[in-house]
């Protein structure tokens, strides 16, 4: 592949911040080219899969080359984790004419290594970072991994803190529900890298409050005309659902993943989906009062230290 047509387009996170719906409003655009998987997480050396639970696992050491000849065509994915430069760059493969060749994976932020990794790949990428009151992003991290069966804890506050004492803190190791929300240094480690004007700041309020603008404001960035966005249909692309038993999910997510689901092809797989999770509008009630004031005072520090490396209020926030 011409390393002209390598990505030069990185949504590096934060999770649970409104990057799903930022790249699929951004996909329609005619000028940028995304990896058919969103979140391909070949950078982050520093990520170790052998750490991660058993059933994520399966798909991290799953073989890309062959889960699309077995899909035989290049058919959205969410997540992969690619481990060979080759596969890696396959992805962008069937690139056009596109000027923007893009990614979005939210490891990417928490990864300690990927900012510099991905600066050796292609020092002119520019890198959009999306971030989110870090209280309303765990609580929503919580709710996912709970939902999905990968959390046991029942109350979100109790499971919250049960992770903040679990002594291992990398990627698929915990759920790193509190830390995954402490954005100075994750953002840091990108200024130390990229100049500021190859980093755009968004932030998932404006997303959800004025998408448009906000889409008109990261095609400005991009250098790619704004016309694609009286296209789009500007809808949240991940809304909250819960699986119709828990006790049903986690025996799921823990004895049939590994046997029968990885055996099942996506498109039936996502019509389950849609009969086995409802709607879960109310999960932001689960917090109390006083358990929201503990966590706002925990992030207090790095809301501050973060406000003054952006110049940007968050008061909001605190």
């Amino acid at each position: 592949m011409n390393r002209a047509n390598y990505p030069n387009l990185f949504i590096v996170g934060a999770a649970k911040s409104g990057t799903t719906s930022l790249h699929h409003y951004l996909s329609h655009s005619p000028e940028i080219y995304f990896s058919p998987v969103k979140e391909p997480c070949y950078f982050g050396s520093d990520i170790d899969i052998e750490k991660f639970h058993v059933n994520v696992k399966r798909a991290a050491k799953q073989d890309l080359i062959d889960y699309y000849k077995k899909n035989r065509v290049l058919t959205d994915r969410h997540i992969l984790y690619t481990q060979k430069m080759s596969d890696y760059l396959w992805l962008f493969s069937n690139i056009g004419d596109e000027k923007v060749i893009g990614e979005a994976s939210t490891c990417y932020l928490y990864s300690k290594m990927a900012a510099a990794e991905i600066f050796e790949f292609n020092p002119l990428s520019k890198i959009i970072i999306i971030l989110r009151n870090p209280v309303e992003r765990a609580l929503s991290h919580y709710f996912m991994r709970y939902n999905a069966g990968r959390e046991k804890i029942g109350d979100p506050f109790k499971a919250i803190k049960n992770d903040m004492d679990k002594r291992e803190k990398a990627w698929g190791a915990a759920g790193n529900y509190f830390e995954l929300g402490l954005y100075f240094e994750q953002v840091q480690r990108y200024y130390e890298f990229f100049p500021k004007e190859q980093i755009c700041i968004l932030m998932m309020d404006d997303l959800k409050k004025d998408p448009s603008k906000l889409l008109g404001k990261v095609s400005s960035f991009l250098g790619v005309s704004d016309k694609f966005i009286r296209d789009v249909k500007l809808a949240k692309k991940n809304t909250p659902k819960k699986p119709r038993s828990h006790f049903l999910q986690i025996f799921s997510h823990n004895f049939l993943a590994n046997r029968v689901i990885g055996l099942i092809p996506d498109t039936i797989k996502n019509e389950l989906k849609n009969i086995w999770y409802k709607n879960d509008q109310n999960r932001y009630e689960h917090l109390s009062q006083n358990e929201r004031k503990i966590l706002k005072r925990l992030y207090h520090e790095d809301i501050s230290k973060l406000e003054i490396m952006l110049n940007i209020d968050l008061t909001c926030w605190k």
